[in-house]
């Protein structure tokens, strides 16, 4: 009799059996592997179990789901040695035909550490990685006593716990700015390449309002302006949606920050046959001359912003 296929996750250095049926992924306490990691949704991704495969579907998570460095979505059949990037998380999906001597465990819980962000076992006081003490998943508000994150009331004095989604977009940056906007910049560059423009809309969207946010606190980035406009202009022409031309324009008259040439053409390009940009770039010529004689607009930029204004096609 042939034998059958068995197949395994691994976490760091904890493997984790995936019999027949349903294998969740989240941070929620009932899947099968928990993940207290802000960047993880409550019930991340799914994999469907049967004697010859092991089938992956991502369950609209916040952040996405990668697969050896390429966003999945739904019905990714998984291959020996696939890597399963979830949040900060990286699984490694294992086929065997043969069994191990000892028993592995089903299920298992994991947390990123607040300070060195390395996974370590959940039931740890003390990170041993660097030393920092683990923070709880609850603190009352009424008490201050700390519970479990299944725990639905206070196990001090009985205040109930209100259930929220803390999934923290990757693209709203936060302590680990630096590698969660690496993180989701990939997701977008993937998600572009296949034509994937709905998902990456959202993730756009989300670094629209976390520039938004850094302006009112006074920070202007424009690298950061251009690189949202960059891939604004892709979704946007992929899309044909007139709304994210306006939107990204906005922000360009609103800061009357000078675009360079070379993105003013892009621009163009990617309006040329079904966006009429004149409009815009009149509201954007405008706002530029509104500013303080000693912000003198660059003459070329200048010269290209009438030259377009004057031969830019129509819809």
């Amino acid at each position: 009799m042939a034998q059958k296929k068995k197949f395994r996750l691994k976490l760091l250095f904890q493997e984790f059996d995936l019999s027949a049926g349903i294998f969740t992924i989240g941070r929620y306490p009932w899947c099968n592997i928990t993940l207290d990691d802000p960047l993880v949704s409550r019930e991340h991704v799914r994999i469907t179990i049967d004697e010859e495969r092991a089938v992956l579907d991502d369950l609209g998570s916040r952040n996405g789901t990668l697969v050896n460095g390429l966003p999945v979505f739904n019905n990714y059949v998984l291959k020996h040695f696939d890597r399963i990037r979830i949040g900060a998380h990286e699984l490694v999906f294992l086929e065997q035909t043969h069994y191990p001597s000892t028993q592995l465990r089903p299920t298992g819980t994991m947390m990123a550490c607040p300070e060195c962000r390395i996974p370590c076992p959940n039931n740890v006081t003390i990170c041993p990685h660097c030393g920092c003490a683990m923070v709880p998943d609850k603190i009352c508000r009424k008490c201050r006593t700390p519970a479990a994150e299944d725990e639905p009331f206070c196990p001090k004095c009985g205040e109930k716990f209100e259930r929220q989604d803390h999934t923290v977009p990757v693209e709203l940056g936060g302590d680990a700015s630096g590698w969660t906007t690496q993180l989701v910049d990939e997701v977008i560059e993937k998600a572009l390449t296949v034509g994937r423009y709905e998902q990456a809309a959202k993730l756009i969207d989300g670094k629209i309002s976390s520039f938004d946010q850094a302006a009112k606190n006074g920070t202007v980035n424009v690298h950061t302006l251009i690189d949202i406009t960059r891939l604004t202009l892709t979704v946007a022409h992929g899309q044909k949606d007139a709304r994210r031309m306006g939107v990204i324009m906005d922000r360009w008259c609103r800061h009357q920050a000078e675009m360079p040439n070379n993105l003013l053409s892009k621009l163009e390009e990617a309006a040329h046959g079904w966006y009429d940009i004149r409009g815009d770039l009149k509201r954007y010529i405008s706002a530029l001359n509104s500013r303080s004689e000693s912000r003198m607009i660059d003459p070329e930029l200048k010269e290209q912003l009438a030259r377009l204004t004057r031969e830019a096609p129509g819809k």
